[in-house]
């Protein structure tokens, strides 16, 4: 394995990590939101499946939006460090 192939491998695994911290934030991010819906819409629990759930969703769609390509960008950015780390070990 050459220098160059380990320096490829090593822009994946930062690729990676960057790609996990993005998805935490907005985790974070969707949390928050989802407990401003509740603070304004005057709840404390909601029962996940429920026609609430589904007002909530729709409150913080731009949040859950973002989580779900945040965890999609993850997958992808894991997926390419794997492939690059088999490529090389065969």
């Amino acid at each position: 394995m050459s220098t160059t192939e380990l320096a490829g491998i090593g822009l994946k695994a930062i690729d990676y990590k960057r790609a996990v911290d993005a998805r935490k934030i907005a985790a974070a991010d969707f949390g928050e939101a989802c407990t401003e819906w509740k603070h304004a819409n005057g709840v404390d629990y909601i029962e996940r499946g429920s026609q609430q759930w589904n007002q909530m969703l729709a409150g913080v769609r731009d949040a859950l939006t973002a989580i779900k390509k945040a965890k999609a960008t993850e997958r992808n950015a894991r997926e390419r460090l794997f492939r690059a780390c088999r490529r090389e070990a065969a």
